[in-house]
């Protein structure tokens, strides 16, 4: 049984893939620094995990899903 920090490790890769893989198809660059990158994809992972979401981590949440759709 995978521990929950395997897990998180798990679930951040698969959103840096999806980040790379969006990025990719509408033109984007992600930061290229490496510290901030991993922050806001931990960041992103963490919102999932709690709030079934991947709110941007650099916004606050109103707790109301129609208000808060912006920063997903």
């Amino acid at each position: 049984m995978k521990s929950d920090d395997e897990k998180q490790k798990e679930l951040e890769k698969e959103i840096l893939e999806w980040a790379e893989g969006y990025a990719q198809e509408h033109g984007y660059v992600l930061n290229r620094d490496e510290t901030q990158l991993s922050a806001v994809i931990r960041g992103l992972a963490r919102n999932l995990t709690r709030h079934g979401e991947r709110y941007c981590p650099c916004r606050l949440r109103s707790g109301k899903p129609e208000e808060d759709q912006t920063i997903i």
